[in-house]
């Protein structure tokens, strides 16, 4: 029998996969902690739970269970549509936005057209491109770790770039692209290369400048729109997003797409998640509250930080990967940056007030203990 390694697509076996934040269970067991003391801020997940309706309708749910899901999600496509207002076949469902990143590139990727993505954006596009053996182009980013835009635009002009990237806002930076630069780029960039806008924390951004590009979807139809409910909605556990562009690509995206790619419950969660709008203000305030204290203990420590649009904050700490592992001690769980190539800096989530209270009580302490050791 020939080693099964031998076997596997030789561009696989350079993959290296997504490293997701330390699970709660994980963390307990190393530490011996009950896993409810354990604060886990390091994945940007809702600090305020799952949406109160969508918690309902799963309750509600539970006797259905046994049937497969609607693979058109029709009723969740209906609910999107008139959340929008847009027709109904302007939408593809995921599982999670992650699906459709992955199914941009079954649709678009191969190793004669490649990807175009920002430094310091979201990993899992490089994963992508590398799945299909497709080249990525990372274009440098600009000084506060954002996109730059003219240099992205120059390089999507190289022929074997054909899906564009742009995370707005930005994970794991936190920067944000005004919606007249992203107008300026789909002018110029021409139709024959695929633009993906990412806007997985558009519900979370606390900043009033930022804007969604969504009401450019008509007018681009080489213009395609990645939503979650992960993030204002609470609900990531259930990995569910969608997809907005025109018909055209919208097939594209559904041609690719599994049947019962999205559970049952899922969809009825996500479809009464829609109508807890309250719910999603309430989170993005909570946010815009809590990040002050952030900003607050930066500025207290002289620490480099990148003034954020989302539920997340970068802040330069010097040696991440140890001063997550201090934390880790206190049973506080946040995000090494050492895989974006930003090794002396930590993404660190929005968790409830006590939960920020806490984290920045440690992390008070780890930074006086510092100053102490250096006088």
């Amino acid at each position: 029998m020939k080693n099964i390694e031998s076997l596997v697509n030789p561009h696989i076996l350079s993959l290296v996969p997504y490293q997701p934040g330390k699970p709660i269970e994980t963390l307990a067991k190393e530490i011996g902690m009950e896993p409810s003391h354990i604060a886990k801020l390091a994945s940007n997940e809702s600090p305020l739970g799952p949406s109160p309706r969508a918690m309902r309708a799963m309750r509600n749910a539970i006797h259905e269970m046994h049937l497969y899901p609607d693979g058109a999600s029709l009723k969740l496509v209906a609910k999107l549509a008139e959340h929008y207002k847009l027709p109904e076949n302007y939408f593809a469902i995921g599982n999670g936005s992650n699906e459709l990143i992955e199914l941009l590139g079954h649709a678009f990727l191969n190793p004669d057209n490649g990807v175009v993505m920002s430094q310091y954006a979201f990993a899992v596009y490089k994963l992508v491109a590398a799945l299909f053996n497709a080249p990525c182009t990372e274009v440098s980013a600009n000084i506060e770790f954002g996109h730059d835009l003219s240099k992205m635009l120059k390089a999507s002009k190289g022929k074997k770039n054909r899906l564009i990237f742009i995370c707005n806002p930005n994970n794991p930076t936190g920067t944000a692209l005004s919606l007249t630069a992203i107008k300026e780029f789909m002018e110029n960039v021409g139709e024959n290369k695929i633009v993906a806008i990412d806007e997985a924390y558009s519900e979370v951004a606390i900043r009033k400048r930022y804007k969604s590009a969504v009401e450019l979807v008509k007018k681009y139809p080489n213009l395609v729109i990645l939503r979650t409910f992960s993030k204002g909605y609470g609900l990531a556990g259930l990995r569910i997003g969608y997809a907005i562009a025109q018909p055209e690509l919208i097939r594209a995206i559904n041609l690719t797409r599994q049947p019962f790619n999205i559970s049952r419950m899922a969809q009825i969660a996500a479809t009464a998640a829609l109508d807890d709008q309250i719910f999603v203000r309430n989170v993005k305030n909570h946010c815009a509250v809590e990040v002050e204290k952030y900003y607050a203990f930066c500025k207290r420590h002289n620490l480099r930080y990148i003034p954020t649009f989302t539920n997340f904050i970068l802040v330069h700490v010097g040696d991440g990967k140890g001063f997550f592992q201090a934390l880790e001690k206190e049973g506080l769980i946040i995000r090494p940056m050492a895989a974006y190539q930003l090794p002396e800096w930590v993404r660190i989530s929005f968790g409830s007030a006590p939960e920020n209270d806490r984290l920045i009580a440690a992390m008070d302490h780890i930074m006086n203990k510092r100053t102490h050791a250096r006088t």
